[in-house]
């Protein structure tokens, strides 16, 4: 198989996900504001990290809107999306959702919930129904049309979606 990563601070790589994406294949990676994006589109799936901006940056990070529309392309060509944090943003956006500053900041190990879908998902209904999960954030994101929420926190009930 054939990964993309897009990675946006070279401190912010998929870590844990590595080993897992490596077992099945090769890993592209670019570190947006510096590689350019790919012309092709031909992976099995991209995973977008997360980074110390927002989608509200657009105007001070002169990448990320083309980033979003590039990552409306890759959905519309049927290649599977991982958005982590800033990427969920980032695909949130690229569905046509609402991705705005929260009332307060999410910054420390917080406890997410799975909903009954994310109980029952293929990919996280292997969790516990609650877990602890690292969060650094004051951004959030509506759910995109058609989408299904998986998993909220107590301040940010979106924080997974499918």
């Amino acid at each position: 198989m054939h990964f993309l990563e897009l990675r946006h601070a070279q401190c912010e790589p998929p870590a844990a996900y590595s080993p897992v994406l490596e077992s099945y294949g090769d890993v592209q990676t670019v570190l947006l504001g510096t590689d350019p994006l790919p012309a092709h589109r031909r992976f099995d799936a991209v995973i977008v990290m997360g980074g110390p901006m927002g989608v509200g940056d657009q105007g001070e990070v002169e990448w990320l809107a083309s980033e979003i529309e590039y990552i409306r392309d890759l959905v519309e060509s049927d290649v599977p999306v991982w958005g982590v944090c800033l990427g969920s943003q980032l695909l949130a956006a690229a569905l046509g959702a609402r991705v705005y500053t929260g009332a307060v900041p999410e910054v420390g190990v917080e406890e997410i919930t799975l909903t009954v879908e994310g109980r029952q998902d293929p990919v996280w209904g292997g969790l516990p129904s609650t877990f602890p999960a690292m969060q650094w954030h004051s951004d959030t994101f509506d759910i995109p049309n058609g989408a299904v929420r998986l998993a909220g926190s107590a301040k940010y009930p979106n924080q997974l979606f499918r």
